[in-house]
């Protein structure tokens, strides 16, 4: 029974519950002058407000780079487009920001070249105004006619090994067309959430060393081109509203897992499962369970890597002939 005289739980639930409703009652950050309240992004943040959240994303944004003093002034840095939403994003802030480097817009073919999603992509790019450019390199019937062979011969057991091979085709030929175009920077869309997702796999998979790396600002695995993830510190649910108050329309880019596990409710890939793991987490209250993750990570980084090369045989044929040969690097601390 509660007490009269002293402070029970009661009391301290209810204190709580008021101070929390105060929060959210206005934006925290304009108290109201600029408008309404309009998302929360953790359930144990502050309100914000359209207008706030939009210049919080771009100081963000623009604070990666100031923060690194990585890319000189005038520099061309290639920008990974695939019309979907963190690309989407990523192309509205760097317009946003007035960024000092010069971007060149590039969008890898994957589709014939009369696709009405291609249509679109090419639209999105000729409207934005920045030099842009449809890389198809001879290459890249190697990618193309690899997820065709997965689409057909995938085994359960082979499906999460086909995930990350094609992952990995995919970097390594976006860094290819970022060396064509003559840039010595390349941008990719990769929010923390897709970051985290990628360091739980990559343990679990037992890439320990290399797990880091992939969730940093900087990658200097590829050599020239630099890798750089500006999203980095972006959880999914922050570029879905930037997207949504921006009234930007993306797609969703060409995934072959997608179109195996859609029709077979059953079926999962473990980066997928890692994915459903977190989320869970994130948003059945322990709302900080990203950055954590991604903080705690970047804390005991270490320094330079080095690379082990593995050469490994698929079952891939191209065009009937050419059987694929794939060297993988995978780097270790010193």
């Amino acid at each position: 029974m509660c007490s009269t005289e002293e402070s029970c739980e009661c009391t301290i639930d209810k204190r709580s519950a008021r101070n929390k409703s105060d929060r959210r009652s206005k934006c925290i950050r304009c108290a109201g002058s600029r408008g309404h309240p309009a998302l929360v992004i953790r359930s144990d943040d502050p309100a914000l407000c359209k207008d706030c959240f939009i210049d919080g994303c771009v100081h963000k944004f623009k604070s990666a780079f100031g923060k690194s003093q990585l890319v000189p002034n005038g520099s061309k840095v290639a920008v990974a487009f695939s019309g979907g939403l963190a690309s989407l994003v990523m192309l509205d802030l760097i317009q946003r920001s007035n960024v000092r480097f010069t971007p060149v817009l590039f969008h890898l073919v994957v589709d014939g070249p009369d696709s009405e999603r291609l249509n679109h992509i090419r639209s999105v790019m000729s409207n934005s105004g920045l030099e842009n450019h449809l890389m198809d390199p001879v290459q890249n019937r190697i990618l193309t006619e690899f997820r065709g062979k997965m689409l057909s011969n995938w085994t359960r057991s082979s499906l999460s090994e086909f995930s990350e091979l094609d992952t990995l085709l995919t970097k390594l030929m976006l860094v290819h067309c970022a060396r064509k175009l003559g840039c010595e920077f390349i941008l990719l869309g990769a929010c923390g959430t897709q970051q985290a997702v990628n360091f739980l796999d990559g343990i679990i998979s037992g890439r320990g060393s290399s797990a880091s790396s992939d969730t940093m600002f900087v990658d200097r695995r590829y050599g020239n081109p630099v890798v750089l993830r500006p999203l980095f510190e972006f959880m999914s649910k922050e570029l879905v509203f930037y997207a949504r108050f921006r009234n930007l329309c993306w797609i969703s880019p060409i995934d072959p897992i997608t179109q195996v596990i859609l029709p077979r409710p059953g079926l999962t890939t473990l980066p997928r499962l890692c994915e459903d793991f977190l989320i869970g987490l994130q948003y059945t209250g322990f709302p900080s369970t990203t950055q954590t993750i991604l903080s705690g990570l970047r804390r005991h980084f270490g320094g330079p890597l080095r690379f082990l090369y593995y050469v490994c045989k698929s079952d891939v044929t191209i065009s009937g002939v050419l059987k694929v040969t794939f060297i993988i690097l995978e780097p270790f601390p010193r």
